[in-house]
């Protein structure tokens, strides 16, 4: 205790005449007085001093907080991308919590239609996350379905609404994809192809159409077997005097698709000559081949050129006949002094193609 200044009990100054004559009521009475007088003198020492041990007014004993309780994590939602799938396609569902788990949480997860739309039985959140993944397996459909994928967890359910569509048309296509054919000349190849692949048991008919069937005509309609996601067809094609664009139509459940395919008209392909080396003075037999046959009533004519015309002589031109592909002409030669060899050329449907003769003395 520091002279001068009083002490502090619990906060409260207490003066050091208080506590001394405290300290004296408790000494020991003499012996000459009685029991009963000792007894309530040590009661009131006793008395005096309690004022002097207790808190100050307001003062509350420290006391440890309680450790905030954790809350479990409850189910909040289970959203599924994409909602609407053709059936066979997956989709992928997400369960979500409230907050991150704290210990690993079993989420069971139900199907209204199994047989259109497959889910596991359950999905695990492991500790610390709030969010697991599952798929949603499909399978193909006649008609469009709705199917109700739920996930239970703690008491709460949620769910999700997924679209399982039937297939339809995607596209319709042909080969040769670039520049068309040449009418008459053989069949292109077209194929139709749809969103997913027909249900079990089923079929799907795709209805074909050609805007110039004069030029390229298909089949009035292709079938699409089980289990598959499209068919082929062939396309027929017929001679034309001038290339002809022909737009091919495939429809299926109400939606329409369409292509366009190139029908040329024929064009120089080839010019061969037989022989190839002649002696000054005989002839070769020159054939010309187009791409495919001359249309009706549209022969195709094709110019012919020599490199020489000094040593060989070919007519100025040559006549390939409606529904046929060859012409042949006879190039004529003269005597020389030395060996030369020069193009024999052709010329028909924007196509030069040449062929190179040899005259030898």
């Amino acid at each position: 205790m520091t002279k001068g200044r009083g002490a502090r009990t619990h906060g409260r100054p207490v003066c050091d005449r208080s506590v001394a004559d405290a300290a004296r009521s408790l000494t020991p009475m003499p012996p000459t007085e009685s029991r009963r007088a000792r007894l309530l003198t040590l009661v009131a020492g006793l008395a005096a001093l309690l004022p002097l041990l207790a808190p100050s007014p307001g003062a509350r004993p420290a006391v440890a907080a309680p450790a905030a309780a954790q809350t479990a994590p409850t189910l909040a939602s289970v959203p599924l991308s994409p909602l609407r799938v053709t059936g066979g396609a997956d989709s992928v569902g997400t369960v979500t919590l409230s907050s991150a788990a704290t210990t690993d949480v079993t989420v069971t997860l139900t199907s209204s239609d199994p047989a259109v739309a497959a889910v596991p039985a359950t999905i695990t959140v492991t500790t610390g996350a709030r969010t697991a993944t599952f798929t949603v397996t499909t399978r193909p459909v006649v008609t469009n379905a709705t199917v109700a994928i739920r996930a239970s967890y703690g008491g709460v359910t949620k769910a999700a609404t997924l679209s399982v569509l039937a297939p339809t048309l995607a596209s319709v296509s042909v080969t040769p994809a670039n520049g068309g054919v040449t009418g008459g000349s053989g069949t292109a190849t077209g194929a139709v192809t749809l969103t997913g692949p027909v249900a079990p048991g089923s079929s799907l008919t795709v209805t074909l159409s050609s805007s110039a069937a004069a030029a390229s005509s298909v089949p009035a309609s292709v079938t699409v077997a089980a289990g598959a996601r499209g068919a082929t067809f062939a396309i027929a094609t017929r001679p034309v005097a001038t290339t002809t664009s022909v737009t091919l139509t495939a429809a299926a459940q109400g939606v329409t698709k369409t292509v366009l395919l190139p029908v040329k008209a024929p064009a120089l392909a080839s010019i061969s000559l037989n022989p190839s080396t002649v002696t000054g003075g005989g002839s070769s037999t020159a054939t010309v081949t187009l791409t495919g046959p001359a249309a009706a009533g549209a022969p195709v004519v094709v110019e012919l050129t020599t490199g020489n015309r000094a040593i060989a002589t070919v007519p100025g031109s040559i006549t390939v006949a409606p529904g046929t592909t060859t012409a042949t002409f006879t190039v004529e030669t003269r005597r020389v002094t030395g060996d030369s060899s020069f193009p024999i050329g052709g010329n028909a449907g924007g196509a030069i193609r040449t062929a190179t003769l040899t005259v030898r003395r």
